[in-house]
């Protein structure tokens, strides 16, 4: 199961992260843009740094709110700033066990928030069953601003369909859950 609360943030907010993330972003291996943000760089930058961490507390409040967690249960593992241009998607996949970096293993929530809307196609799908059918799949087209997040394990596989025209950017927050707290 999935959250989504639409208006987490404004929309002008939303944009103001955008412009920031897209400066910084270089394209990695696979041809998509990335800027991969850490706690540790993001003091270095100006007024938006105060902004991105602000953004983080308040992602991971809503995390713990929702699923009954203490606050400091809830850690920040890892912030990608991700761009998909024209033609680009993400097959079919979850994100617990190292999706996309095997060094990336956790146990826990993933978040995006989305941060533009300039772009045709770029649909977020949750699937229903792992047979990656699209008919048994929710799908959205979020607006810059939303936030959606969902335990990042088998039991939320997700994917991104090709986007038609334009650029799709969204952060890509991922939280370990630690269970000893």
């Amino acid at each position: 199961m999935y959250n989504r609360i639409d208006n987490f943030i404004s929309r002008d907010t939303a944009y103001t992260i955008h412009r920031w993330c897209r400066e910084r972003a270089e394209l990695d291996p696979s041809g998509r843009l990335n800027f991969f943000i850490t706690n540790s760089y993001l003091p270095n930058y100006h007024e938006n740094a105060y902004l991105m961490q602000d953004l983080f507390d308040l992602i991971s409040k809503a995390i713990s709110h929702e699923i009954g967690y203490k606050k400091e249960k809830i850690k920040l593992k890892r912030i990608n700033y991700q761009v998909l241009l024209e033609g680009q998607s993400i097959g079919f996949h979850t994100d617990e066990g190292g999706a996309y970096d095997k060094d990336m293993l956790f146990n826990g929530y993933s978040a995006l928030l989305y941060l533009n809307d300039e772009y045709e196609g770029g649909e977020i799908l949750f699937y229903k069953s792992h047979d990656g059918d699209e008919s048994k799949a929710d799908w959205h087209k979020p607006m810059p601003g939303t936030l959606i997040y969902f335990r990042g394990g088998e039991e939320n596989p997700h994917s991104v369909r090709t986007i038609l025209g334009g650029e799709r950017s969204n952060l890509i927050l991922f939280f370990d859950v630690d269970e000893s707290l």
